[in-house]
């Protein structure tokens, strides 16, 4: 189907890989519907867009840890009457700390944006593309999906239930015309102080972080190729189907050396995503 009068939903695509899918989307045909915080300069942000890619877009300002946040985001697409093809649920944040550390506010906002954002907004969508037979819906995961991560422990839990949503809805949906993939990046490189992070940590988190352009683009070539799991970068494929075959235990002591001996960031104050003021490497 042609993307002429199709629009592709993204949350939290004022920065990092958000703005990037936003921009591939565009370039590859779609119009776009761009969701994020308050005060994150989407407006600029959005006519940048306009003026760049000749596409029309549509912006909405709003917090989806707040009450009743993604059910404005799906009556605000209603209301423009928007043809919402590719649902794009990137909008999430994390933390990198022992669980004591943050408050129980903290974690319910991140359930908030990384899980029911992306579970009503998933269902709401899904009607209209049942309806037409065709869609596409994108969820953000993490390397962090397939297994629990100690100092994250939250964040890791979130991004696992992202994963096997994601692959359930994709199993019952695949007689239909809409497909449902999972991303799962490792570290993504959103600011030159981040960067200036990675090169601190050493060879292997060079060579494993990626860029948001590229991300975006393995992200998309694999959604619109029907792709079940994408994990970009062959050396983080090949992370994962190793730790696959290890002891839970065995994982989680691993990764807590990795995170004890190389924090990357503040553990106190160091977050991404929705709540962009503490952003680190997202996803």
């Amino acid at each position: 189907m042609s993307a002429t009068q199709e629009f592709a939903l993204v949350t939290g695509a004022s920065k990092g890989i958000g703005l990037a899918l936003a921009r591939e989307l565009a370039r590859r045909g779609y119009h776009l519907a761009l969701v994020s915080l308050p005060h994150e300069d989407l407006a600029n942000t959005a006519e940048s867009l306009r003026r760049e890619t000749g596409k029309e877009v549509h912006f909405l300002e709003v917090n989806l840890a707040k009450e009743g946040g993604p059910e404005r985001v799906y009556q605000w697409a209603q209301d423009l009457g928007l043809t919402v093809s590719v649902l794009i649920n990137n909008a999430g944040f994390g933390q990198l700390g022992t669980f004591p550390e943050y408050d129980a506010d903290f974690y319910l906002r991140m359930i908030k944006v990384n899980l029911e954002a992306t579970v009503y907004l998933s269902h709401r969508f899904l009607e209209s593309m049942r309806e037409r037979n065709h869609g596409y819906i994108l969820n953000l995961g993490s390397t962090a999906s397939f297994l629990p991560v100690p100092y994250k422990s939250v964040y890791s839990s979130t991004k696992g239930f992202v994963y096997y949503f994601s692959r359930a809805l994709q199993h019952e949906l695949r007689r239909t015309g809409v497909h449902v993939c999972i991303v799962c990046p490792n570290a993504v490189i959103t600011s030159e102080t981040l960067r200036l992070r990675v090169e601190q940590v050493g060879w292997k988190a060079r060579i494993t972080s990626k860029e948001p352009d590229e991300v975006a683009v393995t992200a998309l070539d694999g959604l619109f190729r029907k792709k079940r799991v994408i994990i970009p970068g062959w050396l983080n494929q090949v992370s994962i189907f190793v730790t696959k075959l290890l002891p839970t235990s065995n994982k989680m002591r691993f990764m807590e050396k990795q995170f004890l001996r190389n924090p990357v960031g503040d553990a106190k104050g160091d977050h991404f995503g929705q709540e962009q003021s503490v952003e680190r490497i997202s996803n």
